[in-house]
């Protein structure tokens, strides 16, 4: 990510000369890069410097206890910079967020600390939050298109729609190449149902040669939406193709098949989708709804058992359809109580 580079650098920064491994490091001598370690000072650069260690040799745990320890010691920008952009690396934005905003009161002008929070809270889907730091950076360069980009985004997951629409339609006026833009502006007129809207959008960016496994995803939904079922299905094909270990593929053929009745190829749709990935949680799933319907009572108790053993989140999010696979697999499991129920 690196968007905090050059903000804090200074000269008396942390040069590293080569890489190490910080848990040999840790091991000598019984501390810190076995070095003795003789005042508060001293330790605090200690734990930042095998913080920035650990960064770089992508040991981003490692890196988060050192900069946190660090911390206790001394309070620093550069090292609250660095644990904002390891939570961020770890797809944590929830915990990058209370940094950045403290960051961002010390430095209210500084642009990338407010595209960092743009993307922290699209990271936890704080939408707010999001739309917030997108006007601080319109504030603070009111022609910036990524500001009206994350704008656009926050404003879609706070589904206001016609806002949205009409910031991505700005961009795409003074940048028609924007490829983000177009593809965000047709997931928005997708779900406002502009189908046929949504398609001239996404056959712009698949003529363009832009296309990806998402384009090729939400192409296959509005072709499904249309009712042009075997377009749907050719679109999916397109993304298992560029990834044949594409879950979303699986679960939105075999979506189509159960709903059309064609229950043996959505069969062995998922067995060949467990084969390859036997921990495919919501193949196991999908299966034993469809072995449900086809009778096969035993069989769909196994395979929702293994869906939650592998993802026990799964357990009280269960379809109609499983009612009656649960309550046998209670029975069953019941003096075990394996699932916790």
């Amino acid at each position: 990510m690196r968007l905090f580079k050059n903000l804090f650098n200074k000269k008396e920064d942390i040069q590293i000369e080569e890489p190490i491994s910080p848990a040999k490091e840790v091991s000598k001598q019984g501390n810190l890069g076995g070095t003795k370690i003789n005042d508060t000072n001293d330790h605090f650069t200690m734990l930042r410097d095998d913080g920035v260690r650990a960064m770089r040799t992508g040991q981003l745990q490692y890196a988060e206890h050192c900069f946190t320890a660090a911390l206790k010691l001394q309070d620093d920008e550069v090292s609250k910079s660095y644990l904002a952009e390891i939570y961020m690396n770890l797809n944590i934005g929830e915990k990058a967020l209370p940094i950045l905003n403290e960051l961002a009161e010390h430095h209210p002008d500084e642009i990338k600390l407010f595209l960092a929070k743009a993307q922290a809270a699209h990271q936890c889907s704080d939408w707010n939050a999001m739309n917030t730091a997108a006007d601080q950076i319109l504030r603070i360069d009111p022609k910036n298109s990524n500001g009206f980009f994350n704008k656009a985004l926050a404003l879609f997951g706070l589904k206001n729609y016609i806002q949205s629409i009409v910031l991505l339609t700005q961009i795409l006026t003074d940048k028609p190449d924007a490829t983000q833009a177009r593809m965000l502006r047709a997931k928005v007129l997708f779900e406002m149902q502009q189908y046929s809207e949504a398609e001239k959008d996404i056959d712009l960016i698949i003529n363009e040669k832009q296309a990806n496994e998402d384009v090729f995803a939400l192409k296959g939904d509005i072709c499904r939406a249309l009712g042009h079922i075997e377009a749907a299905i050719l679109n999916y094909n397109e993304m298992k193709e560029m990834n044949p270990f594409n879950q979303e593929f699986v679960l939105k053929v075999g979506k189509i098949y159960v709903e059309n009745h064609q229950l043996d190829k959505a069969l062995s749709l998922y067995d060949e989708a467990i084969e390859l990935q036997p921990n495919f949680a919501q193949a196991y799933k999908e299966r034993g709804g469809v072995r449900f319907q086809l009778h096969d009572e035993l069989g769909a108790t196994d395979d929702l058992k293994k869906a939650l053993e592998l993802a026990p989140e799964e357990g009280h999010q269960l379809d109609g359809n499983y009612e009656n696979v649960q309550n046998e697999m209670e029975n069953r499991y019941k003096a075990q109580n394996s699932f916790g129920f």
